[in-house]
């Protein structure tokens, strides 16, 4: 009897094809796609979660395997949901995804497995999987350009067990020329899924106001500030600005230096001030290796659109502390730190604060 395996569908092409890689290796294929968080005020998002839905049972149906919906609504807005609006109203800057994989779609994902009694679960995220010294951890796709290993730093190692990545050895190009081969042509007329995925086309402070009460709204409320204190000028809210964010006040160019939760005070000033090479991390969840030593040199990522740059890591104290090689442009409490070596995941963490 073949191994199942339970596949995530999005209805998109990574997802579908994923299905199809897996069907033709001998596995059993249960579909499911996770009924998430819908903006209520967002026509275009509403339409986009139920077109995800009718996509996904279309491809099962012609891939003849089971397919079903999740609604784990609840759960999702008030573990993601909460934490990104959280974020931006305590000055940090968020990073859903990186929370969502391990507390939401790989949550589900095994409970459900165990439930149906599949062996394996599945999604269509472009990363390795490798197992050393009894440890499981990612390393970079084929696809460089797709590789996702910096949103999934923080799956633990019995979601890494369980889990297959059926795009690590493909190019995006060859999954599109799969699906041109199936006849499924409407995979590659979608538009290519980026940012969050429950924002549609919403800027994220709007979302924010559409999703907090107006009172939180009013106590976040401040005044842009100098280097030496000064008041500039007043604010609308610090969930509306992130560190680096360019400004114009009186027709002058301003950026984002800091922001503090308490007073809520903006500071501002002139590009030269965003640049970094010190920070305190928070929160480090390993894969690679079970523990590291007090001093360690990595390639380290803390964005996503960003290369990653050499970094040494270090412990001080009860405290962990990384430092670049060189300054880095804006890092921004809140924001995940990934370690590289050799392409490998070594483990990633939050920024908790900045040194210098």
């Amino acid at each position: 009897m073949a191994d199942s395996v339970l596949l995530a569908m999005s209805g998109g092409v990574d997802s579908s094809i994923s299905a199809y890689l897996l069907q033709q290796q001998g596995y059993e294929i249960i579909g499911v796609t996770f009924k998430t968080f819908t903006d209520k005020t967002s026509q275009t998002t509403i339409r986009k979660a139920e077109k995800s839905i009718i996509d996904a049972k279309i491809i099962a149906q012609k891939l003849n395997i089971p397919h079903f919906v999740e609604n784990i609504e609840i759960d999702f807005k008030s573990t993601v949901i909460e934490y990104f609006t959280k974020s931006y109203l305590s000055a940090k800057t968020p990073n859903p995804c990186v929370i969502c994989n391990p507390l939401i779609k790989w949550k589900y994902l095994y409970k459900l497995s165990e439930q149906l009694n599949c062996k394996y679960i599945a999604t269509g995220h472009y990363v390795k999987k490798k197992f050393e010294n009894g440890r499981y951890f990612l390393s970079e796709a084929k696809d460089v350009k797709k590789d996702q290993t910096f949103f999934l730093w923080n799956l633990s190692q019995n979601q890494l067990e369980k889990t297959i990545f059926p795009l690590a050895q493909y190019e995006k190009t060859n999954i599109k020329k799969i699906a041109n081969e199936l006849n499924f042509t409407l995979l590659n007329k979608k538009s290519e899924s980026y940012g969050v995925c429950f924002l549609g086309k919403n800027n994220y402070y709007n979302f924010i106001e559409n999703n907090i009460k107006s009172s939180e709204i009013e106590k976040s409320k401040g005044f842009f500030i100098d280097s030496n204190d000064n008041i500039i000028t007043n604010h609308s809210g610090i969930y509306a600005y992130t560190i680096g964010q360019k400004i114009f006040i009186d027709n002058k160019i301003f950026y984002i230096i800091s922001i503090d939760s308490f007073t809520k005070n903006i500071r501002i000033g002139e590009i030269n001030e965003l640049y970094k090479y010190q920070i305190l991390i928070d929160k480090i969840n390993l894969q690679k290796y079970k523990s590291i030593d007090e001093i360690n040199e990595f390639e380290v990522a803390y964005s996503y659109y960003k290369d990653a740059v050499k970094a040494k890591f270090f412990k001080k104290g009860k405290s962990y502390i990384i430092e670049f090689e060189s300054p880095i442009l804006a890092p921004a409490i809140g924001q995940s730190v990934v370690l590289y070596q050799n392409n490998d995941l070594v483990g990633g963490c939050f920024i908790k604060s900045i040194i210098k």
